[in-house]
Parts: structure tokens; sequence; C-alpha cells
């Protein structure tokens, strides 16, 4: 059982405007992106913080996605693990958590199907991998959610998963966009 996690609480500082709400495609950020995980995920969960109200709108003004569960990180601004923490809180029975950021709108759908089929019950995460190089998004087992909800808010998932002698896949897949986010204007202008 997978459900997805999808981090849209931060600020956005370096892009200059906020990404979830950034158009790809003809939808925002957060809306594309839910909707390809829900293809593959029991449920999508999306972590709000900053301008939550506004993401609860751009949700609202599209077809719905039945599986989608808007959750707050009211410490959105101690930085992104605790929205991770906050997330994970709404995920506890389900065995993995295919754990996505706002700022991959351009993953393709052929993605997350070819992802989710690389789930093996003896990792606790699955990275995608391209030409060599680590990317995002990953799959999280529940192995991993105990000792992520246990770590201090300045934590980071790299130290749990070493900490923790955490089993990682890194799964080569052919998806270079695994390897790109929108951080600031000038990623936009290169994509």
């Amino acid at each position: 059982m997978i459900d997805g996690l999808l981090l849209a609480a931060g600020y956005s500082s370096r892009m200059g405007e906020f990404k979830p709400l950034l158009e790809h495609n003809g939808l925002p950020f957060v809306v594309g992106i839910a909707r390809k995980m829900s293809r593959v995920c029991r449920r999508v969960v999306v972590v709000l913080g900053y301008r939550g109200d506004d993401i609860r709108a751009a949700f609202a003004s599209q077809p719905p996605i039945k599986t989608l569960e808007l959750v707050e990180n009211p410490r959105f601004d101690h930085g992104m693990f605790t929205s991770l923490q906050a997330g994970l809180t709404a995920l506890m029975d389900v065995d993995w958590a295919l754990y996505h950021f706002a700022d991959q709108p351009h993953v393709p759908e052929e993605f997350y199907t070819e992802f989710v089929r690389c789930v093996q019950s003896e990792f606790d995460c699955i990275q995608p991998v391209h030409r060599g190089r680590k990317g995002h998004p990953l799959l999280l087992s529940r192995s991993l959610f105990a000792p992520i909800q246990s770590v201090r808010q300045d934590g980071t998932l790299r130290d749990v998963i070493r900490e923790s002698h955490a089993r990682v896949n890194l799964w080569e897949c052919p998806f270079p966009q695994v390897l790109h986010d929108f951080d600031t204007p000038g990623d936009l202008e290169r994509a």
C-alpha cells in the first residue's frame, strides 16, 4: 500500500514567486503533481504551510482528486523536515510513502508507474538515479517513519537514512527529470 506525500509548505524564497501555484501544462504545480501521484497512490497527502488557503483554493478550482487530503504543518517555518514529519503523521497506516516536492511538476506520468514497481520489502528507501546521479522523488518504507518522527526539527532525511543504516535501492531510470527541480527563475527559463 503506497500513499503519496507532497510537500507544499515552504516560502519559495529563492524563486521570488510561490512555486506550488506556478503553472506547468496549464495546472498549478501542486495540482498537476498530485494528479499524477493519485494514479499510483491510494491517497495523496499534501502538506500545507505558507499560503495554505491559496493552495486549498487552487485544488477547489479544479476537478476533484478523490484521494486527496490536505494537512497543515504549523511548524513549516522551521524547515522542510518538519513538513515531512507532519505529513508522515497522516500516513501511519501505510506501507510506503511516495515522497515528493512541489517543484518537480515536469516528472512524466510514466515515471510514477515504473517507480512504484520498484517496491520490495528488503529495502527501506528507493531513490531514482539517472546516469549515475541521484534524484527525487523517493519511496520511503514504513520502517523509516518512526526514525524520521523521532529526529529534532533541524534534522535531515539524509541523516536518518545514514544513522538508521537504511537499506537503499538506487533505481537507474531513463527519466532525466528526476534530477531537476525549479528553485530559481533561471531554472524555469532553462526548462
